[in-house]
């Protein structure tokens, strides 16, 4: 049986592939030991690969005859020649380099160091000018481990790094195939033909892998953050970093320098370590680095290693043949985690004429079947040969995975929603019970669709009941998703439920107001009653703009306080419910998206990238109510015109902005005005106003300005503060402002009275956290129209 199984699978395997797996060990010649990462290459071809960690390599070659050549420096290359019709594996034993090393050529007045960094960044000016493009097959297996068990129970497998106590578990595992395409200048794209993952794993992570984080010290574009970092491989770096020649090594016959480097103010983000420089040539051999404290951004990880080599292919021109990532990190000192990548890259064609169709907004894209490889075509490419851990790892996690749950299993007491399956959702806990001061008491029940028919249709369907207005209530909202990547929807809304007055700037959640009711007495929040129908239609009609459309029909009436209940505060009554104009509304409404970022294609979406890049998102919206058209109970056209985004600043610090402009022309009932985001006592939230009050100012016609400077941990760094600046201090400072007013007929139409910002309304203060906890104390202070809430301090959460 066993013997039947192996020749079944080379029968499968040859169906995807004619090509046969070539699987050796490089080794010392002396000592025995692995050569971990060493490379391997065919001669006169450009195919080749790294070995792994145990100095295991595989090799994807057509039978025949071949000459193979593995090298590592430090070591005198060893060829084999090999007939893959008779032998399919090969062992390399490489001899250390016992060459004299001659003296190292010093210019008077010039630090040797200095004249290496910068033939050899000449060397890689020469180097880039000679691609005019490439494209490549690249590996990538990525591993996710922690020192203590978190998410695969008893599958986890444990990894002794160096010592008992610095054990860690496998917690997952990921792995990709792709082919990457690059052409000069900076066009690169990245297709994943297939992908796996344990079972613990979504198929989205291995978009993780991607070019968004493989780098190449050949290029400039070197990122990490979101932050561009000099590259030390470039004559201007000299100044940013300090160099020196820390050594000399050889592989084969040729020097290897040895180059350290690190920058020249500690302060300053950068890499720091060891650079190989091949003497004569100035080629870059090899890198390996690690980022400066400064450049961890805000002390997320206690450690990143990378380490990257290149080899010669045809015309000397060096090509990167890995990319290892080593991260280590803890979240309060509480669960202690690594992440580590590997990926080689091999079967390069350079300078061949590439498809322009290859070119696109999309910087990576999942191919359609690319989770759906079997074992036979995985056991068919070249891939990094898997550790005995590792295997056993997929056998366990995949096992436990497979094991299904119980109802009971997944529940919890702090959520909104309970998975009946993958695609089917109950209420939780938090979803079934509220208070207000118009319902009272109120508890409700929803069924949520999420991601059926292929990740196209999500539904909610929610019904509740108001013990104090005794009303039954539902909100039934269905959306489906069309197109290759669900790029277009259609949405529609059916409801006959309460609404919050000015409840789209209202940042909190409602646990934050049921809990205030009951304990305090404040409800921040004003109701009303809506009922009807809303349809909406859009997708992006260009990779950059996205177009919508939508119609509404509304019945809006006004909704009053029906109880005065609370556990304390009891003779305390609840601030009077704002009222309305009841009114049928109908309109139409347009709206646009302009957003430059590019994106990657997962195999079912598209997600927009470089959120952590400086960039900039427009937006625009028309609301349309005529009378004589849509049969409506008032004439009004509502504009929205906004923009936001962020601007990375010195080292790790940000600007962060946002601009909203409104106005409405007509007579608007008062729940489509516009209000100025506020917050309640204590309480703060990002890009709204924290010395005003939630719903205090609004009108029909308003601009805002929200400009927020987060030096993340840097502040006291730059100050070069004592003590303090060795600390995780996240910080930053904050101004806002705005324009609000409304004309005499809107306010006669509404009978309201509302505070106006005729000129413009200011505001400042300054946050102050710490990293790994969520949750930070700003200060702000009115900076003109005092009178109240001059000075507000306040706790900013996602918890609220």
């Amino acid at each position: 049986m066993k013997n039947l199984f192996i020749i079944i699978l080379i029968v499968t395997t040859s169906l995807y592939s004619k090509n046969i797996i070539v699987r050796g060990k490089i080794s010392d010649a002396k000592t025995g030991n692995s050569l971990s990462y060493a490379n391997v290459l065919v001669k006169n071809t450009n195919k080749g690969t790294s070995s792994n960690f145990q100095g295991e390599f595989q090799l994807n070659l057509e039978s025949g005859k071949y000459t193979l050549i593995a090298s590592f420096i430090g070591y005198k290359s060893d060829t084999v020649k090999v007939d893959l019709s008779k032998v399919n594996y090969v062992e390399f034993k490489l001899e250390p380099v016992t060459l004299e090393l001659s003296e190292v050529k010093v210019v008077a007045g010039e630090n040797p160091a200095h004249r290496i960094i910068r033939l050899a960044g000449e060397k890689r000016k020469k180097r880039n000018d000679k691609i005019e493009s490439y494209s490549f097959t690249g590996f990538t297996k990525g591993i996710v481990k922690t020192a203590n068990d978190l998410a695969a129970g008893d599958a986890s497998i444990s990894l002794s790094v160096s010592s008992k106590s610095d054990s860690m578990y496998i917690q997952g595992i990921l792995e990709n195939e792709s082919r990457g395409y690059f052409r000069s200048p900076d066009e690169y794209k990245e297709e994943i033909i297939a992908q796996q993952q344990t079972a613990n794993f979504p198929a989205s992570i291995n978009l993780f892998t991607g070019n968004r984080i493989i780098q190449n010290f050949y290029n400039n574009d070197i990122e990490f953050f979101g932050k561009q970092l000099p590259n030390p491989v470039d004559w201007e770096s000299i100044g940013y970093y300090y160099y020196y020649l820390k050594d000399s090594t050889a592989i084969d016959n040729e020097k290897v320098y040895v180059v350290f480097f690190a920058p020249d103010d500690d302060a300053d983000p950068g890499f720091k370590g060891d650079l190989f420089i091949k003497d004569k040539t100035f080629d870059l051999l090899k890198v390996d680095i690690s980022l400066n404290e400064a450049a961890n951004y805000a002390g997320m990880l206690d450690s990143i290693r990378i380490f990257q080599q290149f080899v010669p292919f045809r015309d000397s021109i060096y090509m990167p043949v890995d990319y290892r990532l080593f991260l280590k990190g803890g979240v309060l000192g509480l669960v202690n985690f690594a992440f580590e990548m590997n990926s080689i890259m091999y079967d390069y064609s350079i300078n061949e004429k590439l498809d322009n169709d290859l070119f696109d907004w999309s910087v990576v894209t999942v191919l359609p079947e690319a989770d759906k490889k079997d074992s036979a075509y995985w056991a068919g490419i070249q891939t990094l040969p898997k550790s005995l851990e590792e295997v056993k790892a997929y056998e366990k996690i995949d096992s436990i995975e497979s094991i299904k749950t119980t109802f009971w299993e997944n529940f919890s007491f702090i959520t909104n929603r309970l998975p009946i399956n993958d695609n089917l959702y109950i209420s939780g806990p938090l979803d079934i019970y509220g208070f207000n001061k118009v319902e009272g008491h109120n508890i409700g029940f929803g069924v949520y669709l999420r991601g059926m028919d292929s990740k196209r249709l999500n539904a909610d369907n929610y019904i509740n009941y108001g013990f104090s207005d005794e009303n039954l209530k539902y909100n039934f909202r269905y959306k489906y998703l069309f197109g290759k990547y669900r790029t277009y929807s259609a949405e529609l809304k059916v409801k006959d439920d309460i609404d919050a007055i000015f409840g789209e700037s209202i940042k909190y959640n409602g646990i934050t107001s049921t809990i205030l009711s009951l304990f305090t007495k404040y409800d921040f929040r004003d109701y009303f009653y809506r009922k009807g129908v809303e349809l909406k239609l859009g997708g992006d009609v260009l990779p950059f703009l996205n177009v919508r459309a939508g119609y509404s029909s509304y019945l809006d009436k006004s909704a009053i306080n029906n109880t005065d209940f609370s556990f304390f505060k009891k003779d305390k009554k609840y601030s009077p419910n704002l009222q309305i104009n009841n009114v049928n509304i109908n309109s139409v409404s347009f709206g646009f998206t302009f957003d430059f970022r590019r994106f990657v294609e997962d195999g079912y979406f598209r997600r927009r990238i470089g959120g952590n890049k400086t960039h900039i998102v427009f937006d625009g919206n028309v609301t349309i109510a005529d009378e004589s058209l849509l049969n409506t109970s008032t004439n009004f056209q509502k504009y929205n015109f906004g923009f936001h985004g962020r601007i990375n600043s010195y080292r790790n610090t940000t600007l962060f902005y946002r601009t909203d402009l409104n106005y409405i022309e007509g007579t608007a009932p008062i729940q489509y005005l516009s209000v100025l985001p506020g917050n309640i006592s204590s309480g703060g939230k990002s890009n709204t106003f924290r010395t005003l009050k939630v719903s205090e100012v609004f009108g029909d016609r308003s601009a805002t300005y929200f400009l927020t400077y987060d030096f993340a941990d840097e502040f006291f760094k730059i100050l070069s503060v004592p003590y303090l600046k060795d600390l995780r201090i996240l910080s930053s400072i904050y101004l806002n402002s705005a324009l609000v007013d409304s004309d005499n007929k809107q306010r006669m139409y509404n009978t309201f009275s509302s505070t106006s910002f005729k000129s413009p309304f200011y505001e400042a203060g300054f946050s102050i956290g710490y990293q790994g906890f969520p949750l930070q104390l700003e200060f702000t202070w009115k900076l003109n129209y005092k009178g109240k809430n001059d000075f507000v301090f306040g706790i900013n959460t996602f918890a609220l």
